[in-house]
């Protein structure tokens, strides 16, 4: 069962892919932005430092350190590593996808078909256009940022199952997160939070989770010191550079643009809405239904988790791509939850 998961989660990977690739001019050459990491990839390999353009100072022009750092080592090889970036992004986001699953086969004690969950839930990942476009072939770091999430929360549901050592790769993800995306400052103090209370209510990591706790907390203190050190020395400044950024000052404007960016993302792609009513259930049901307290718990990091997704999009005002971009890393969990909730 565990092999025929894997496969299949790549093989609907690989077809995901490939339909997007189709669909979306058949390039290679990433979508946008991508291009601006290319230039910091390539400068970079080149041992020029972080640079976009030559003769001009250090400015930290691109969103992710971690992409940034991983893409270099493929330019280090080749000047066109286009297709080799595209199967590590085809990589990460099986392996990703197919943690996820395992997770949820380990703890739902037959509740969830294994085979049939997959199914359904690369179906509905192929059904509506965005997912795969964005997470691998768009060449961005949302298939990055995509795979280290989805993992995190794997991490934290496999805690509500007996005997599982995921304490150490959860707090391995840490510095990952803040590495990769800015959000990883709000995400992080989430999912430190889930994983206290998670541990608060699964009796064999009960009496250790306070000293988890301050581990945690030290792990995240230490990658974010050290990565504003690093902002200090190399570009002068403690915080992300604003050049490219999109939020406004004013609360109110986030907000309103906030609001447009989910209607507007809700109306390409109306499962998300679907799915989120059908959770929404599913989360009184639960343990009435079944007595499964595990998957009770499931639905709650699901939820909470979603519910950081859609308040963070109000607090920054959204973003300017299609197709729901800063959505699409959770997409699975919402469909996953979605379907949790139809199980009830």
């Amino acid at each position: 069962m565990r092999y025929l998961l894997f496969i299949g989660t790549f093989a609907g990977v690989i077809l995901g892919s490939a339909v997007a690739w189709y669909t979306n001019g058949q390039s290679l050459l990433g979508v946008d932005d991508a291009n601006i990491y290319f230039a910091y990839m390539r400068n970079l390999a080149n041992g020029d430092g972080f640079l976009y353009n030559h003769g001009t100072p250090p400015v930290e022009g691109f969103t992710s350190l971690l992409w940034t750092l991983f893409g270099s080592v493929f330019f280090w090889f080749t000047s066109e590593p286009f297709g080799v970036l595209l199967i590590f992004n085809v990589l990460i986001i099986g392996f990703s996808l197919w943690r996820l699953t395992s997770v949820l086969r380990k703890i739902s004690s037959g509740v969830v078909h294994p085979i049939y969950f997959q199914l359904t839930l690369i179906g509905l990942l192929l059904m509506v256009p965005g997912f795969f476009a964005w997470v691998t072939l768009s060449l961005m770091e949302t298939g990055l940022w995509c795979a280290i999430l989805l993992l995190t929360i794997a991490e934290l549901t496999a805690l509500l199952s007996p005997g599982s050592h995921s304490h150490k790769r959860f707090v391995a993800l840490l510095p990952a997160l803040v590495l990769c995306r800015p959000e990883a400052f709000l995400w992080v103090p989430v999912f430190i939070v889930l994983k206290f209370i998670v541990s608060g209510s699964t009796e064999h990591f009960r009496f250790d989770r306070r000293r988890q706790l301050l581990i945690e907390i030290a792990v995240f203190a230490a990658i974010s010191g050290l990565i504003t050190l690093w902002r200090i020395l190399n570009f002068g400044y403690p915080l992300p550079n604003t050049y490219y950024a999109k939020v406004s000052p004013d609360f109110a404007q986030n907000f309103t643009d906030g609001l447009d960016y989910l209607s507007t993302s809700f109306d390409q792609n109306p499962l998300i809405l679907i799915f989120l009513a059908l959770n929404l259930p599913g989360l009184w049901r639960w343990r009435r239904s079944f007595g499964n307290e595990a998957l009770f718990n499931v639905q709650w990091i699901f939820t909470v988790c979603i519910t950081v997704l859609l308040l963070s999009q109000l607090i920054t005002g959204g973003d300017h791509f299609g197709h729901a971009r800063h959505l699409q890393p959770l997409i699975p969990v919402v469909y996953a939850s979605g379907l949790l909730g139809l199980l009830s």
